[in-house]
């Protein structure tokens, strides 16, 4: 008798999630993870090609959390809410060259390859901050046209 089981290809799944996204979906994500925090204040800004989003919400106490696949990292009444997917950052990482994230007393900055990757990426102590910032270098136009900042 032979069996079979499902399997996954990680890395042709992570490349092939890239048609999923928008860059309107990764800013819909990011807000929407901001709004889950509890944030009262969302601050957006895009310079250059550089975009950041940053809150006033509870933080994120595990940065691993943002780069784990399909766990969310929400808290079980969240979970059963509104059943979150765990891809929001991940939305982040076809559309921008690196990110940072600092996110209450923690930050890691990397490239995105890096982490689609999966190499290690160091998290680091930091200046503790209210919420959490998510800055994106390198963000790629959504179309041929204004500037980002635009």
């Amino acid at each position: 008798m032979t069996t079979i089981r499902l399997q996954t290809n990680q890395n042709r799944l992570i490349a092939t999630l890239r048609h999923a996204f928008t860059q309107a979906s990764m800013l819909g994500e990011l807000l929407q993870n901001a709004r889950r925090a509890k944030a009262r204040h969302i601050h957006i800004t895009a310079e250059g090609d550089t975009l950041t989003v940053s809150d006033d919400g509870e933080g994120i106490a595990d940065l691993q959390a943002l780069i784990c696949i399909a766990e969310s990292g929400w808290d079980e009444e969240l979970k059963a809410r509104e059943n979150p997917f765990g891809i929001g950052v991940l939305s982040t990482l076809y559309f921008a060259r690196s990110l940072r994230v600092h996110s209450l007393d923690k930050v890691f900055r990397s490239t995105t390859t890096a982490v689609i990757n999966g190499e290690e990426i160091e998290v680091i102590s930091a200046p503790a901050r209210v919420g959490t910032e998510i800055r994106l270098c390198g963000v790629e136009a959504p179309y041929s046209g204004p500037p980002l900042a635009e």
